[in-house]
């Protein structure tokens, strides 16, 4: 457990969420674990997956949107031949067939169609709302609701194994925007070769810049907590704004931009990260001359930071 009366530091947790586990149960679990007085994820995995669930600690939590417009990285096992109602293993069979003909060329043919800018259709099983109302709160009471199609970007998507037989498994891994629901994509996919599908499993692998292989169990960080070591387990706050373009303000710029105004661009360092010019409609990061990030301002006429989000200044014991 931290130490009582010791401060969390604002910034990120990538965590690795077991099955089983509810978003929700996981950042309760942190914010315990932390001692953080504000914590929320940012973007929700169903129970069932396990993978990257990135939790937004302190002031981060106003950050959490330059996490959740970030592509994700998933591996996931799409079964034909069944059809759920939650269109993943946790659902009521509502549909059979043998898939024993489907094979591997069919299943790669049929991917290439939801390859780019597709419309999807959100799961009645989700936590979307609908006139107020989770949409899954209504599917348990035996609802059903139209659900508008919206546009999703699936930068890639390959099989990777084919496992034949009555009930064929396919291996995938996809890369997408954020608001793709790949329960969707299973039960198009069958829909594709003519066959009922769920998603059997899912792992997510990556959210932006989070990565799987650098996450952390809930144990793990349980460990480093009883230790007094669980700063080292909170990403920086600026984790997500490793591509947006950054501005350093001198102490009376710093303090202008605190109150909300708008402030001159610092003189030569109005260029990308990538040293390309930044456009009248970027934003940037501004930070102090501690390295202290300070928010995100929008560039007008060029060369003035209008303070989009601004960050209080944090305390320290």
């Amino acid at each position: 457990m931290t130490l009582p009366g010791r401060r969390t530091s604002s910034g990120y947790v990538n965590l690795l969420k077991s099955p089983g586990v509810t978003s929700h149960g996981a950042v309760a679990s942190v914010r315990r674990i932390t001692g953080a007085t504000k914590a929320g994820h940012a973007g929700a995995l169903d129970p069932a997956a396990a993978g990257v669930l990135v939790v937004a600690l302190e002031q981060a939590t106003r950050l959490t949107s330059y996490v959740t417009a970030a592509a994700k990285s998933y591996r996931a096992e799409v079964t034909f031949g069944v059809a759920t109602d939650t269109l993943d293993a946790q659902g009521r069979v509502t549909a059979r067939a043998s898939a024993a003909a489907l094979t591997a060329d069919r299943v790669c043919t049929a991917l290439e169609r939801f390859r780019g800018r597709v419309a999807q259709t959100p799961p009645m099983h989700s936590a979307l709302r609908r006139r107020g109302k989770r949409l899954y709160r209504l599917a348990r009471a035996g609802k059903t609701v139209d659900r508008p199609p919206r546009w999703v970007v699936i930068e890639s998507l390959a099989l990777l194994r084919f496992s034949p037989g009555e009930h064929p498994r396919a291996l995938i891994d996809a890369t997408c925007s954020g608001g793709t629901y790949l329960r969707s994509l299973a039960a198009d996919l069958g829909a594709a070769v003519g066959l009922p599908a769920h998603l059997s499993f899912l792992v997510r692998t990556r959210v932006g810049s989070f990565q799987l292989l650098e996450s952390t169990t809930l144990d793990e960080l349980a460990a480093r907590a009883a230790a007094d070591d669980v700063a080292s387990a909170i990403l920086p706050l600026d984790a997500p704004l490793a591509s947006m373009p950054r501005v350093v303000l001198n102490p009376e710029q710093r303090a202008a931009v605190r109150c909300g105004q708008a402030v001159a661009a610092p003189r030569g360092q109005m260029a990308a990260a990538e040293g390309t010019e930044v456009a009248t409609t970027d934003e940037v990061a501004m930070y102090d001359e501690s390295g202290a990030l300070l928010g995100i301002a929008r560039i007008e006429d060029r060369d003035i930071l209008r303070p989009r989000l601004v960050l209080m200044k944090e305390q320290r014991d």
